[in-house]
């Protein structure tokens, strides 16, 4: 009777599996749930990996919640959503590349402040990550394509970054004073967005870039005015559909439809995307998206 009533109250599925032989080794991700997870990274290279439910939607001209502890003069840089069994491509702003699995980041809660990068990448001296890139099992894109601070842009076939060792690999070539700050996946049929700190912005077709190898040095994707420098690169999939959300220093943001945006040439000098004032303080991001009902979007501020 006892057997009986357990059966009727646990009895349910196999959970486990039955192996005829043996089994040689057991890795750290056979015994890690492949969870969704949010990984956060801060301008002096502190990373940590959260769940999602860690953030709660709110409305727009909220107060917000805390999301990461900083040290002074720190900043969250990069939020990427991605699951523990994937791998995360880190590039640094000296153009290298490094590979990491999402579980070997360090879980943290909320307000925790995370754990030096460098104690997880060979990074060298004023080496930090400017750009992190979810590649799951596999890319989707045929094209990594890179943007620099000083407006460059290179695009090369996502087959030269398949086996990224340990110690890493040089991504692209940089001029000197020059950043590697974006890299995204593109392909046939796709735009490119870049929009600079003084109010400027272009959109191309990412054919305009010829595809070169991983040592060579790209070439101009927008012709910067003095003291001016790219702040965001995006990719446009559908132009019809398609919104660029800018966001300026002081907290405002507006957006536009990309159509508003003429297409152009690569290495022109771009068309105003805002105007930049005492109120708005200049630009620090733009971000496309297709379809507001599919897009939350997490904004977090200096402190």
């Amino acid at each position: 009777d006892e057997l009986a009533e357990i059966k009727s109250r646990f009895g349910d599925e196999r959970k486990t599996k039955i192996v005829a032989h043996g089994v040689s080794d057991i890795s750290a991700k056979d015994t890690i749930p492949n969870e969704p997870m949010v990984v956060a990274l801060t301008l002096e290279n502190y990373i940590k990996r959260m769940p999602p439910n860690t953030f709660r939607t709110q409305h727009r001209g909220g107060k917000g919640v805390i999301g990461m502890a900083t040290k002074e003069d720190d900043e969250i840089k990069i939020i990427c959503h991605t699951r523990n069994h994937e791998e995360i491509l880190f590039f640094t702003n000296k153009g290298r590349v490094f590979k990491l699995p999402v579980y070997e980041i360090p879980q943290a809660t909320r307000t925790a402040k995370g754990q030096a990068i460098v104690n997880l990448l060979q990074l060298t001296d004023n080496e930090i990550v400017t750009s992190m890139l979810n590649i799951a099992e596999k890319f989707t894109g045929e094209f990594l394509f890179m943007g620099t601070r000083e407006g460059t842009v290179k695009k090369t076939p996502v087959t030269d970054f398949e086996n990224v060792r340990r110690s890493g690999l040089i991504a692209i070539k940089l001029r000197e004073g020059d950043a590697l700050e974006w890299v995204r996946e593109t392909n046939k049929g796709d735009q490119i967005f870049m929009a600079t700190s003084g109010g400027k912005s272009i959109r191309f077709d990412q054919e305009e870039a010829r595809p070169m190898g991983r040592p060579s040095m790209g070439v101009r994707g927008i012709r910067l005015q003095p003291k001016d420098f790219c702040v965001d690169m995006d990719v446009v999939k559908n132009p019809n559909e398609a919104e660029i959300l800018i966001i300026m220093e002081n907290g405002l943001g507006k957006c536009t439809k990309i159509t508003n945006y003429r297409l152009q040439g690569r290495g022109g000098s771009g068309v105003k995307t805002a105007r930049v004032t005492p109120k708005t303080g200049r630009i620090v991001g733009a971000k496309c998206f297709e379809g507001k009902d599919s897009a939350d979007i997490i904004m977090i501020s200096k402190n």
